[in-house]
């Protein structure tokens, strides 16, 4: 089957289903949970993991993949979509994290809370959601938290934008919007990741170049295809830092959790206090 099929096909399955509820609340709904055991630390290093866990149906697989393999042994931040409340409590509970979750809609598919996570080793002091912009019923968001690590504050954002970049590319408008509204909200450091839904590398481009604008750059690049799907290997997921910082990036595919693999970062910030 051609690419063109294939696009044509999926979109027609992602299409098929349709969100019996969004929403729509600036505040809310969202859940929360404190079971990191003490922050420790900080010794300038982060590591943060950003993972699509399709409809979050194998928790039980991602805290095993988490568990187990060595480069997102003990992350300090994960950015997990796709969740419900009751995986994202378990994954938090298991690996000992505080959370912060935001459904963005109620899927018809399985008629369960669908939306983005961020959970933290360290204190999350502040939390809201954006509700970017649509065209579709289904609705779709972006969460922000911040986060204190040690003495440094980082405003972390777990995004989620729109499927099918090559029909219509709906995903700018939320990519623009997403950026404005994060002009106005950060501190110091910021890290952006989640599932962008790049299914060209003309959409990745086009995030790159809007990005730089802000001087964020995709500390992800390089890592390689983050999603597979009956055998086309697509770069959809990605990280992006503020300013420029030492970095190292990759993807791990030995795991069946999902049809996405988690894209991790280690991300070198120097001395702190």
């Amino acid at each position: 089957m051609g690419m063109v099929a294939i696009s044509v096909a999926f979109a027609s399955f992602v299409l098929s289903f349709k969100s019996t509820q969004n929403y729509t609340a600036i505040d809310g709904p969202y859940f929360e949970g404190k079971f990191a055991e003490g922050s420790g630390s900080f010794d300038g290093s982060i590591k943060v993991v950003t993972w699509n866990l399709s409809f979050g149906n194998n928790p039980d697989l991602a805290i095993d993949t988490l568990r187990t393999a060595e480069p997102l042994q003990n992350a300090d931040i994960l950015l997990l979509q796709e969740m419900d409340e009751g995986g994202i409590d378990r994954i938090a509970r298991q690996l000992g994290y505080n959370y912060i979750y935001y459904p963005a809609t109620v899927h018809s598919r399985h008629g369960k809370n669908f939306g983005n996570a961020i959970l933290s080793k360290w204190p999350i002091v502040r939390h809201n959601k954006f509700i970017l912009p649509n065209n579709r019923e289904q609705a779709r968001i972006a969460v922000l938290a911040e986060v204190k690590i040690g003495d440094e504050l980082f405003t972390v954002v777990n995004v989620h934008l729109e499927t099918i970049w090559m029909l219509k590319w709906r995903g700018t408008k939320q990519a623009d919007f997403m950026i404005q509204q994060l002009h106005e909200n950060v501190g110091d450091h910021l890290i952006i990741g989640g599932d962008f839904n790049t299914w060209s590398n003309a959409s990745i481009k086009y995030l790159e170049k809007l990005f730089e604008k802000y001087n964020l750059i995709r500390a992800s690049s390089g890592s390689g295809y983050t999603f597979q799907y009956y055998g086309i290997q697509l770069m959809l997921d990605h990280i992006w830092l503020h300013d420029s910082h030492e970095s190292t990036t990759g993807v791990w595919r030995e795991t069946d959790a999902s049809d996405h693999f988690p894209l991790w970062i280690d991300i070198k910030l120097g001395d702190t206090k």
